[in-house]
C-alpha cells in the first residue's frame, strides 16, 4: 500500500478542527483574538445556489456552488454569534475612507441570481435579520435561460446515452456517461476545457454538445424557471438585500473582446437599475479568477461609476484593500471545517493579504 501524504495531512486537519471547535478552543482562540487586536478585517462568502429536499437533480455537487439550506442555516447562526455580519455597502465604504473594522466581520454574496435565493435563502436571511447581496447575471434574469456552466449541465442531465465523443474539444476519446458520477466527472472536463475559449465559439460548441448528447436544447422542458425573476428581486431590494451587477449573458469576460465585454458590463449596471430603481454600485466578473479580467475593464467599472469589483480570489478585505480587488471566501462543509478555516485565515493575516493585481493572484 502507498503512502498518502495528502490524504493523511487532510485527515490530521479534519481531527484537529474537529477536537479545536467542539471543545470550544476554536472560540477561546477567537475571543483573544478580538480583545488583543485593535484592528480587523472582514471574509466575504460566496454563495451560489441553496437546496432542499425538493430541489430538482443536478450534477454540480461541489460545496462551492450548492448549500444545504440546514447547513446554510447552521452558517448563518454561527456567523452571527461569533462575528459581526456586515453589509458589502459597509464593508466598500469603511475600506474607501480606510476605517478599519472593530470586530472581525463577514460579509454574505451570492452569485448569478438563482431562483433559490429568493424560495430559500431570502426567508433565512430575514429570520436572522442579516444583510446580504446577490450579484445579477441580467440577461437571464425572468428567463428560463440558464449560465452556460448549467446549458453543459443540463445537457449531460438530460442525455440517455451511455457514452459519446465530443471531437472539437476531445478529438475521438470517449466520454462515459452511463451513472451521475460519470456525468459529473464529464461536467467537470468538458466545463473545465470551455472556460479556455472565445466566448462565440464557446456558444456553438454548446450547440454541438446537445446534438453530440442527442438533447433537445429547451429549458423548459426540464425545469421550472432557474434564476430569479424582477418582481421577487424587487421585494428582496426593498427587505435588505442589495443587488449588484454580474454581466448580462456570464461570459468569461477575457474571452471576448473589450468592447464586447464592456457592453456586458454596462449592460448589467444599467438593466438593474431601471428594473429596480436603485443605484448600482458593485461588479462581481464571472468565474472570479484574476485571469478572467483586465486591468483595461477594471477603469472602466471605475469610470461608470461602480465602487468596486469583486473576484473570486481567495483573501480578506480591510482598510488597506484595493475596492477594485476584493477578494471573496468559496464555503465548505462541515461546519467545524468551515469555522476552522474561516478562523486560520483571520489569524494569518498576511498570508491571506488583501492587495491584487489582475493576471496575478
Amino acid at each position: 500500500m502507498v503512502f498518502n501524504k495528502v490524504w493523511f495531512k487532510k485527515k490530521i486537519k479534519t481531527c484537529l478542527y474537529f477536537l479545536l471547535f467542539y471543545s470550544g478552543i476554536f472560540h477561546i482562540f477567537l475571543i483573544a483574538f478580538k480583545r488583543i487586536k485593535k484592528e480587523h478585517s472582514a471574509i466575504i462568502i460566496i454563495y451560489h445556489r441553496l437546496v432542499d429536499n425538493n430541489t430538482p437533480k443536478f450534477l454540480f455537487k461541489g460545496q462551492t456552488v450548492q448549500r444545504n439550506i440546514d447547513g446554510f442555516k447552521k452558517e448563518l447562526s454561527y456567523f452571527k454569534k461569533w462575528y459581526k455580519v456586515i453589509s458589502l455597502d459597509d464593508l466598500i465604504s469603511n475600506m474607501k475612507s480606510g476605517k478599519s473594522l472593530r470586530v472581525p466581520s463577514i460579509g454574505i454574496t451570492f452569485d448569478d441570481g438563482y431562483r433559490d435565493n429568493y424560495t430559500l435563502a431570502y426567508l433565512i436571511l430575514r429570520e436572522f435579520n442579516l444583510p446580504a447581496t446577490i450579484y445579477l447575471t441580467t440577461g437571464l434574469i425572468g428567463t428560463h435561460s440558464r449560465t452556460w456552466p448549467d446549458e453543459v449541465e443540463c445537457a449531460l442531465l438530460n442525455s440517455k446515452l451511455d457514452s459519446f465523443v465530443f471531437p472539437k474539444l476531445f478529438g475521438k476519446e470517449v466520454i462515459y456517461i452511463s451513472s451521475n458520477e460519470e456525468k459529473m466527472k464529464a461536467n467537470v472536463k468538458i466545463t473545465e476545457s470551455l472556460k479556455l475559449i472565445e466566448h462565440t465559439e464557446k456558444l456553438v460548441l454548446i450547440e454541438e454538445l446537445y446534438d453530440q448528447l442527442k438533447v433537445k436544447r429547451d429549458p423548459q422542458i426540464y425545469e421550472e424557471r432557474r434564476m430569479l425573476n424582477w418582481e421577487e428581486a424587487k421585494e428582496m431590494s426593498e427587505h435588505g438585500i442589495s443587488f449588484a451587477a454580474h454581466t448580462h449573458s456570464h461570459p468569461i469576460l477575457t474571452q471576448m473582446t473589450p468592447d464586447q465585454a464592456k457592453k456586458e458590463i454596462a449592460l448589467s449596471k444599467a438593466t438593474i437599475e431601471e428594473k429596480l430603481g436603485i443605484p448600482v454600485k458593485h461588479f462581481g466578473f464571472p468565474n472570479g479568477r484574476s485571469c478572467d479580467f483586465s486591468e483595461e475593464l477594471k477603469q472602466f467599472c471605475i469610470d461608470i461609476g461602480f465602487e468596486s469589483i469583486e473576484t473570486g480570489e481567495l483573501g480578506l478585505v480591510g482598510k488597506n484593500s484595493d475596492p477594485y480587488f476584493v477578494r471573496r471566501f468559496f464555503p465548505i462543509t462541515p461546519l467545524f471545517m468551515f469555522a476552522g478555516e474561516i478562523l486560520r485565515v483571520f489569524l494569518h493575516s498576511n498570508k491571506y493579504g488583501m492587495g491584487g493585481e489582475y493576471g496575478k493572484s
